[in-house]
């Protein structure tokens, strides 16, 4: 038996070409109502009619909070400086009658097309409505990923 090698070129539309993945394993605890970076990935396009399709997953733990309090998370993922996708609104809220907290995973899929082959930096970002939030709380998840997929076209 003889093994074949296939360049990229020859794979077909819609093949993944490489796979760039960053666990998300550190607890991040904030109440910043401005974007905070949660991981960063760099990639470089093996064809400039090549996407990348992007996922970021986050598990998120808002805090105990007075009844009657909106709480919220929103992603935003950036390539270089540019923002290329942020959640409408929020990606995950709560309006909550209690002052329990709440523990969800928030993803974001998303497919660009930078239209490159120089290496490009990806960073997944979080903002909250002011709540107390922990971001892969050690205590209560085993994190989330950051994860990269170059397309063939």
């Amino acid at each position: 038996m003889s093994i074949i090698t296939l360049s990229k070129k020859a794979l077909p539309s819609g093949s993944i070409i490489q796979v760039k993945t960053l666990p998300l394993q550190t607890e991040i605890a904030t109440t910043s109502t401005s974007f905070i970076d949660v991981g960063t990935l760099t990639i470089t396009p093996t064809n400039s009619s090549n996407k990348i399709f992007i996922l970021s997953t986050l598990h998120i733990y808002l805090n105990y909070a007075s009844a009657n309090t909106w709480r919220a998370v929103n992603q935003n993922i950036k390539r270089d400086s540019t923002d290329i996708f942020t959640d409408p609104l929020y990606g995950l809220a709560d309006l909550s009658t209690s002052t329990d907290r709440l523990m969800s995973r928030d993803t974001v899929q998303f497919l660009d097309t930078p239209n490159t082959i120089n290496q490009i930096t990806y960073k997944c970002q979080i903002k909250t409505s002011g709540t107390n939030t922990n971001i892969n709380h050690p205590d209560f998840s085993d994190g989330g990923a950051f994860t990269l997929m170059e397309v063939q076209a």
